[in-house]
């Protein structure tokens, strides 16, 4: 106990609480008060997604035709 060392601590700024301790084990952080908020409605509905014949057909014909069925033993 004879080697003792001078430690301090400084804190510069604004700060809140301020605890100085030795060692810390373990960090206990409260829970938000918070509450995320809670969705009261539906989404609106995505436009342009039905009613689409014309580009499904064109999308068809981009595609190669179907290969033969392979004959059966």
């Amino acid at each position: 106990m004879g080697n003792r060392v001078d430690v301090h601590n400084v804190v510069s700024g604004a700060a809140g609480s301020v605890v100085q301790a030795g060692t810390i084990h373990q960090v206990v952080l409260p829970l938000s008060p918070e509450t995320p908020p809670i969705p009261q409605q539906l989404p609106p509905p995505v436009r342009g997604f039905t009613g689409r014949i014309e580009q499904l057909a064109a999308l068809d014909a981009l595609l190669p035709a179907p290969a033969p069925a392979p004959e059966r033993w």
